[in-house]
């Protein structure tokens, strides 16, 4: 991402890149709310970026007399890819896309439950340990509760109570389900305008970012393997980019050359215009 600063404006940008519009695209660790107020609205720069999960929980809200409030799970549909864009007091002047991948969901789900089965599993021998005196002290029953439990993260989902020679423990029902409320939930949000873009443009622009996520494994790992490269000068580091660019470049117009050879497909946009 570009960093926005005096000697980088949204005008050097346009004129060194010969560009009419810049919308910046970019993951919500990488454009932050943080950074969009300091950097990117001085300058006067759009942008398309993602909610963290902390903050679609704020979206969260079924009750109607909380504002904002907005219950999103209702906003789409749970069987197919389908977005609803609503507004909040939150983010004044933003658009927000909500979206859903049904299959992200379940697969979130099920993986939840099998680690939710696996840890009662746990605790069901735990118990049996300090009833048999196997396990006498609070210290060693906390002791294997946390080796149990705190590695595979699922310490949030139980209430444990320990004492000498007594455990008692159980689901907190509550905060799996307000977990669950969110899988497969993810929200964009945009400064841009409705009829600059539309609500689907809008998330189809953020998704594209995979396509450069795509790129830098393909320069790193996957076929060019460009690492581990050591460099210290800014003239190095540039020059190091710059070869990595144009190595990726020349390979993405190979691949666009020799697709029938590849066996790629070459009518995505004509199946995703259907």
């Amino acid at each position: 991402m570009l960093k926005i600063t005096q000697k980088s404006s949204k005008v050097r940008i346009k004129k060194r890149f010969g560009l009419s519009r810049v919308v910046l695209v970019g993951d919500r660790g990488m454009i932050t709310s943080a950074r969009i107020e300091k950097e990117l609205k001085p300058e006067g720069i759009d942008w398309i970026t993602a909610l963290r999960s902390r903050d679609i929980r704020r979206l969260m809200v079924d009750d109607p007399s909380v504002q904002p409030g907005y219950l999103l799970k209702d906003l789409v549909d749970e069987e197919q890819d389908e977005i609803g864009e609503i507004s909040s007091d939150l983010y004044p002047d933003e658009r927000l896309m909500v979206c859903v991948n049904p299959r992200l969901r379940e697969d979130r789900r099920k993986t939840r439950e099998e680690l939710l089965t696996i840890t009662d599993s746990y605790l069901e021998k735990i118990e049996k340990s300090v009833q048999n005196g196997t396990l006498l002290t609070a210290e060693q029953i906390n002791r294997k509760v946390g080796q149990m439990i705190g590695k595979r993260n699922m310490a949030k989902h139980y209430q444990v109570k320990v004492s000498d020679g007594s455990i008692v423990w159980k689901r907190r029902t509550e905060k799996i389900k307000a977990e669950e409320a969110l899988d497969g939930i993810y929200v964009v949000r945009t400064n841009v305008s409705s009829s600059e873009l539309g609500t689907s443009e809008t998330v189809e622009a953020y998704k594209s970012l995979s396509f450069v996520e795509q790129a830098f494994r393909s320069i790193k790992t996957t076929s060019l393997r460009i690492r581990p490269i050591y460099v210290y000068s800014e003239a190095h580091v540039r020059g190091h980019v710059f070869l990595c660019m144009l190595g990726y470049y020349m390979e993405w117009h190979l691949k666009r050359e020799l697709a029938p050879l590849l066996f790629m497909d070459e009518h995505k946009d004509k199946g995703k215009a259907k």
